[in-house]
């Protein structure tokens, strides 16, 4: 069996998936841990009614087989929705259930990371929009809690420039315009800690331009609860102690 996305797939609960030019599906990919469900980002994608240029969206996606969920080897794609601009599943230009709205080139879905089983979601964008706008292309991440089998996903909080909610974690003094992070994430089992690079970024103090940088996350639980930043990966970091490390001439 070949299983085909976005050509030959059965639809579930939304119809919002029209592949339009140059949404550039698949700029990122996650599976669960056994390979039943999968999160793809389409960071150029324009927003359901194609009124929001290059905002961004993941789409999300179950295989299954005789109506039992198994793995990608052996099931059918059946997509299950989208999170982005006006789309069913999560809308997220609406503010009632979705904190930080999408603006026009922030890339959503330029990386997207699932935990083990596909209940935790982690998505990076550019991050255009305010309060990040105050350092435009800085970087962000969305974090999402899903139901079983991604029957429905709720918002929790941001993690970027300038966001003070109560999930929300504000890394405003160490990121700079143009960083991008974001750009690489990564959860682990539980989704308890999380890394975000950033492919722009300057080291420490800005001593090495477009070095690059990662930044490690911690939650005090496996619901993105108490979010701080304990360590980073780059060049000039070895003398900051704790988690850091440096990167030297290269």
């Amino acid at each position: 069996m070949c299983a085909v996305i976005a050509n030959d797939f059965d639809t579930n609960s939304d119809t919002d998936l029209t592949p339009k030019k140059n949404d550039e599906l698949g700029s990122a990919v996650s599976f669960n841990h056994d390979g039943s469900l999968l999160a793809i980002g389409s960071w150029r994608d324009n927003g359901k009614n194609n009124n929001q240029g290059n905002s961004g969206a993941v789409r999300l996606f179950k295989f299954m087989n005789s109506g039992s969920l198994v793995s990608a080897a052996t099931g059918i794609p059946t997509y299950i929705g989208s999170i982005g601009k006006d789309y069913d599943y999560l809308d997220a230009s609406d503010e009632n259930v979705h904190a930080v709205t999408l603006a026009n080139g922030d890339r959503f879905g330029n990386s997207v990371a699932f935990d083990k089983d596909a209940d935790r979601l982690a998505v990076g964008y550019w991050d255009q929009s305010n309060p990040g706008g105050n350092n435009p292309k800085s970087g962000a991440v969305n974090l999402y809690t899903l139901t079983d089998n991604l029957a429905s996903a709720t918002y929790i909080g941001t993690i970027g420039n300038g966001y003070t909610g109560s999930k929300d974690l504000d890394l405003g003094s160490s990121l700079d315009s143009g960083d991008k992070f974001g750009e690489g994430i990564d959860l682990n089992e539980t989704g308890n800690r999380l890394v975000m690079s950033g492919m722009m970024a300057d080291g420490n103090n800005n001593s090495k331009s477009n070095s690059g940088e990662v930044m490690l996350i911690k939650f005090n639980d496996n619901d993105f609860t108490g979010g701080s930043l304990y360590g980073k990966v780059g060049y000039g970091y070895g003398s900051t102690g704790g988690s850091s490390l440096t990167i030297s001439d290269f």
